[in-house]
């Protein structure tokens, strides 16, 4: 009988501490969406990170992004290359859908001209032959 008592006091005793421990707490949320440019079309590769923490994710293949994290208030930084960054601030509550569009950060520049000055010291002779 002692051993019962002991047993069940115990395992009240661990469910207690698993159930103070923060990450056992904390409710989680997932927030996904795409990131797409100024056209619609799909950005595969942009980074979506919360700066300072680590926390990040990649958009897939169909420029899908989607990320888990515990609820509370965080600031994205979403980027790719060739396009302008942008800072986003999501309160996350409950699992959410949130589509992303960057600009276009191309510009134009002026024409490139490439010339030699030197003589290319490996082309020693140009052969040439007739085929018949």
């Amino acid at each position: 009988m002692q051993v019962n008592i002991l047993s069940r006091l115990t395992l009240q005793l661990l469910i207690c501490l698993v159930a103070a421990h923060p990450a056992a707490s904390q409710e989680k949320h997932t927030l996904s969406g795409f990131v797409t440019d100024e056209n619609g079309e799909m950005l595969i590769g942009a980074y979506l990170v919360i700066p300072g923490t680590g926390l990040g994710t990649v958009t897939n293949s169909y420029g899908f992004y989607s990320i888990t994290l515990a609820a509370g208030s965080y600031h994205f930084r979403v980027s790719s290359i060739g396009y302008q960054t942008r800072e986003l601030d999501v309160n996350l509550t409950a699992d959410q859908n949130l589509m992303v569009t960057l600009m276009s950060a191309a510009s134009e520049i002026d024409a490139v001209t490439v010339t030699a000055r030197r003589k290319d010291e490996n082309v020693r002779e140009i052969n040439m032959s007739n085929v018949q």
